[in-house]
C-alpha cells in the first residue's frame, strides 16, 4: 500500500516526510483541479481527511473561509473519492 499525505501545512509536511520517508504532496482541499490530477496519478484506497478549520471563534469572524475550506474542500474530496472509487474516507472533525 502506498501512503501519500497531501497537506497544506508546512510543519506537518516536514514532520511526515522526515519521520516516514513518504512521497508527500503539498495540496489544498480547495484546489479541485490539483486534487483531480493527484487522484488520477495515484491509486487511492483511503483518504484521511483532517483539513477542516477547527478554531470556531476565528471561523465565526470569517465564515466564508470556513465554508470554502470545510464545506467545499470536503465536497471536493467526496466527489473525487467517488470518481476514483476510493474505498473509504476517514475524517477528523471531532478533534
Amino acid at each position: 500500500m502506498k501512503i501519500m499525505p497531501m497537506t497544506f501545512s508546512k510543519n506537518l509536511f516536514v514532520n511526515i516526510t522526515k519521520k516516514l520517508n513518504l512521497d508527500t504532496q503539498i495540496a489544498s482541499v480547495r484546489d479541485k483541479r490539483k486534487l483531480d490530477y493527484l487522484f488520477s496519478q495515484n491509486k487511492i484506497d483511503v483518504i484521511f481527511h483532517a483539513a477542516a478549520h477547527k478554531h470556531v471563534p476565528l471561523m465565526e469572524t470569517t465564515p466564508e473561509e470556513a465554508v470554502k475550506n470545510n464545506v467545499l474542500g470536503t465536497l471536493n474530496l467526496v466527489l473525487l473519492a467517488d470518481k476514483y472509487h476510493v474505498k473509504k474516507i476517514c475524517s477528523d472533525f471531532n478533534r
